[in-house]
């Protein structure tokens, strides 16, 4: 497994720390103990924890100190000397158990904090986010703005709970642990929580990383606002409250938890404070009452599917390998892909399923408030979350097979006792799903809102998949015909927005916590996601042409596409496939469809060179141990 860790900036701070004003504090301490607790939720047993005694000045002194914590996130260390100087640094690395899922870390994080010991004899000193993320600000305060530490650890505090819109709270992050049922207790939980959302292990320590490195000089970028902002939605109060207690109680410990919500502004007013249960996924319902709402969840799927097409074109890229292999230097999880050497312990396949649904479950939510609402205008929205829900499900097949099919959001338990549904059950629920939304969707797509043609492109993609021709060309043709699209002349154009060759796409964003390192450098094509393109469409009709016989039509159909691309013209003489094939290559790859097109035309495993189980990937083995149903693709055992 990929160990994430977060770079330590005390490495490089005794050669440039300045005194500090706190010089006043440096009589020695008879310490004869340090123990606290270290929690995210709480880290698991074993997890590395190093003190080091810092001087007056900041700088290390030489000792060091380790223990392990027990499986609350304890620790103690017995020091038997005495210390120098009042300051502490305690760095811990370890797994952690997360009160978003409920579940332990699939890979390890670091977290650290600065304090000052005030007393001799046993010190207590707790480790936690809201520690790690002040330490940086509290650096720069006394190193470069000359505050002592104590005014520096305060500025600092301040400073990191205003972005979380928390203010005229005063706490002490390194005394403030989750289980103390109390205000810091319900700060640290809803920070926390908020950090949590949505994310994986990696994705938390970079947000981190974020909002630490905007803290250090104490101005935070809209960016980073906006970060926040987001991740606010989503949470399920009742549930998190539920998994830190449960834990505790598999731990033999009873804890309460407070009503942490009231820090976390859920319903994007600029305020915390709300005392009703969290907006998503288990909203008040009044929520929905406001289309203003409705189209502010829709941001935040349509955030969420466009992260899913970031995992799957940046695994289509690497697997069909139409990205430079010396671009991938070191990374074990990347090259493993690209080699076909893929395993169900994969953090690339686990994001990937992962992306996958947890976008699906923005769409079974908002589908269900549907069915009850009492509202005429809040009808049309669930077009639209079944066509994006169905454009994920033709993806997943593809890759998978057999999949979970969810309809609605199953509770923890019903989740965990789910079968897989066979692909040609899925393949036929996603034609029915879109043969309706088909009819009703608008006939002009808006920036979050697909149309019509978007639901008849899918369609075509899923009878294709089928292998049903007649009707591939019923939806293409109504593409065609319909005189809204066109080839763009420029390549690149197509990906800046608004292009008449896009049929439906999303905004890429320029930075996020959920946007893949990789994905940045080896697959972004520009400034947004073209989640279907005309050539796409005519290059099913060419194949749908071409399967039927109708040789002429779909070179006709190909040659469009050819001289967009600056290529001569094809005849019926020509080996239409192969040139097909080459051309889905060159023009749609990196954008998650080109591994279909190896395997819809029956040549995957000599192009790829991989045996017949790999035209399948592997699920991951999270799954696999979470839920007793689940099992595994043929070949990954």
């Amino acid at each position: 497994m990929k160990k994430y860790t977060v770079l330590l900036l005390w490495i490089i701070l005794p050669s440039v720390i300045s005194c500090s004003k706190d010089d006043n504090n440096n009589e020695s301490k008879n310490i004869s103990q340090i123990n606290g607790f270290v929690e995210k939720g709480p880290f698991i047993a074993g997890s590395s924890v190093t003190v080091y005694e810092l001087d007056a000045n900041l700088n290390g002194t030489g000792k060091v100190f380790e223990a392990k914590t027990n499986d609350e996130g304890a620790f103690t260390i017995n020091t038997s000397t005495a210390f120098v100087s009042n300051y502490v640094r305690l760095s811990v690395n370890g797994f952690y158990f997360n009160e978003y899922t409920g579940k332990l870390s699939d890979a390890p994080i670091t977290l650290e904090g600065l304090t000052e010991i005030k007393k001799d004899g046993n010190v207590s000193i707790n480790i936690n986010v809201l520690t790690h993320l002040e330490t940086p600000r509290v650096v720069q305060l006394v190193t470069k703005e000359k505050l002592d530490f104590r005014e520096a650890k305060k500025q600092a505090e301040e400073e990191l709970l205003s972005a979380f819109l928390i203010t005229g709270q005063a706490i002490v992050p390194e005394e403030t642990s989750i289980t103390a049922n109390n205000t810091s207790a319900n700060i640290l939980i809803a920070v926390s929580s908020i950090l949590l959302n949505q994310r994986s292990d990696a994705e938390v320590s970079e947000l981190m990383s974020f909002i630490r490195e905007d803290l250090s000089d104490g101005q935070f970028k809209e960016e980073t606002i906006k970060k926040i902002e987001d991740s606010s939605f989503g949470l399920n109060y009742s549930n998190i409250k539920k998994h830190i207690i449960d834990r505790y109680a598999y731990l033999g410990k009873t804890v309460e938890v407070g009503n942490f919500e009231l820090f976390i502004d859920g319903d994007g007013d600029g305020e915390i404070g709300d005392t009703y249960e969290e907006q998503f996924p288990v909203a008040e319902e009044d929520f929905f009452d406001k289309e203003e709402n409705v189209i502010k969840f829709f941001q935040s799927s349509n955030d969420r599917l466009a992260n899913y097409f970031r995992y799957e074109s940046l695994f289509d890229g690497l697997y069909t390998q139409t990205v430079s292999a010396d671009e991938l230097q070191s990374n074990y999880d990347l090259r493993a892909a690209y080699e076909h050497n893929i395993s169900s312990n994969s953090n690339l396949i686990y994001n990937l399923w992962a992306s996958a649904y947890l976008s699906l479950s923005n769409d079974n939510q908002l589908l269900a408030k549907a069915e009850t609402s009492q509202y005429d205008w809040f009808k049309k929205y669930s077009s639209f979350s079944r066509t994006y829900r169905s454009y994920k499900y033709l993806s997943m097949i593809n890759l998978w097979g057999d999949v979970v099919l969810l309809t609605k959001q199953p509770n923890p338990d019903e989740a965990a006792n789910i079968a897989r549904t066979s692909k040609e059950k899925v393949l036929s629920f996603i034609i029915s799903e879109l043969a309706e939304t088909e009819k009703v969707l608008p006939e002009e797509k808006e920036e979050l809102f697909c149309d019509r043609y978007f639901a008849a492109a899918l369609l075509a993609r899923a009878y294709l998949e089928k292998k049903d021709y007649p009707n591939v060309l019923i939806y293409a043709t109504k593409i065609i015909n319909s005189g809204k699209y066109e080839l763009s002349p420029d390549y690149n154009a197509i990906f800046e927005g608004g292009n008449k060759e896009v049929v439906f796409e999303l905004p890429e964003k320029e930075e996020g916590t959920q946007i893949p390192a990789a994905y940045k450098g080896l697959i972004r094509k520009g400034n947004y996601i073209a989640l279907s393109r005309y050539a796409e469409v005519l290059l099913m009709a060419s194949e749908a042409n071409y399967k039927q016989g109708n040789t002429g039509q779909a070179v006709s159909l190909l040659n469009q596409v050819r001289r967009r691309n600056g290529k001569t013209d094809l005849t019926a003489a020509d080996n239409i496939e192969e040139a097909l094939l080459e051309e889905w290559k060159e023009d749609l790859k990196n954008e998650g469809s080109y591994f279909a097109t190896l395997k819809r035309l029956g040549v995957a495993e000599n192009v790829l060179k991989i045996p017949d189980y790999k035209l399948l990937i592997p699920i991951p083995q999270r799954e696999i141990d979470l839920n007793s149903r689940m099992t595994q693709n043929p070949g990954y055992n």
